[in-house]
C-alpha cells in the first residue's frame, strides 16, 4: 500500500510543490527552508548531516 504524505516544512505557501520537484536546490534555496543561514548550510554540509554536490557548466 502506497502512501503519500505531503509536508510543508516552513509552514509557508510555496513551497510545498516548487522545492520538492527540484533534483537539486542551492545553498539559499535549502537555508530559507530551514530558515537559517547559508553560512549554516554550509557547516551542515561540513559536518556530513546534508549532502551536496558541485554542479557545473562545463
Amino acid at each position: 500500500m502506497d502512501r503519500h504524505i505531503e509536508h510543508n516544512l516552513t509552514g509557508q505557501s510555496g513551497y510545498d510543490r516548487d522545492m520538492t520537484d527540484k533534483p537539486f536546490l542551492t545553498i539559499g534555496e535549502v537555508a530559507d527552508i530551514l530558515q537559517v543561514s547559508s553560512r549554516t548550510v554550509y557547516n551542515l554540509i561540513y559536518k556530513g548531516t546534508l549532502r551536496a554536490c558541485r554542479l557545473t557548466y562545463h
